[in-house]
């Protein structure tokens, strides 16, 4: 034996050690990858919200035709006829 009684590893200690580097080097990897500050998801949330409404606003409305709306003149419901009750 070249070393002392201070050469000594636990063998599980040093297993948990790799696996512990391991997790922490994962875990770094997914901050930079998915990490963001408030301000940034802030930001980003303005920016849909911007967008959003940019979309609104450019929205065309549906044109109400006469085809739209039910026929509510005297010759379309005579007398003694109830009234026609298509919806819009």
């Amino acid at each position: 034996m070249t070393g002392g009684p201070d050469n000594l590893v636990s063998l599980a200690r040093a297993r948990k050690a790799r696996t512990r580097a391991a997790q922490k080097a994962e875990a770094d990897a997914n901050a930079l990858r998915f990490g963001r500050t408030r301000a940034e998801r802030a930001a980003d949330e303005a920016r849909a919200d911007q967008a959003a409404h940019r979309l609104d606003a450019h929205r065309r409305d549906i044109v109400d035709t006469p085809l739209d709306r039910p026929d509510t003149s005297p010759a379309a419901n005579p007398p003694g006829h109830p009234p026609d009750r298509r919806t819009s």
